[in-house]
């Protein structure tokens, strides 16, 4: 006679990292420069993010252009 399987537990989630407290709770001033700090290290990130994806768009519309005079 075989086995049945038991099913496994659902695995629970972890809860997301967050830069922001609860209110009540009164921040450090090391605190408040490394809550800053890492805020400004997102800002980069996404600014070079946007970098890039202008460059790709800016290159993608300059080959259709290309494309579309050769076409013509």
């Amino acid at each position: 006679m075989s086995r049945l399987k038991t099913p496994k537990k659902p695995k629970k989630a972890k809860p997301a990292k967050s830069l922001y407290r609860e209110p009540a709770k009164r921040m450090s001033r090391k605190e408040r420069k490394l809550k800053e700090k890492r805020r400004k290290q997102i800002n980069k990130h996404i600014d070079h993010a946007m970098g890039f994806i202008a460059i790709a768009l800016c290159t993608v519309s300059a080959i259709l252009d290309v494309k579309n005079n050769k076409d013509s």
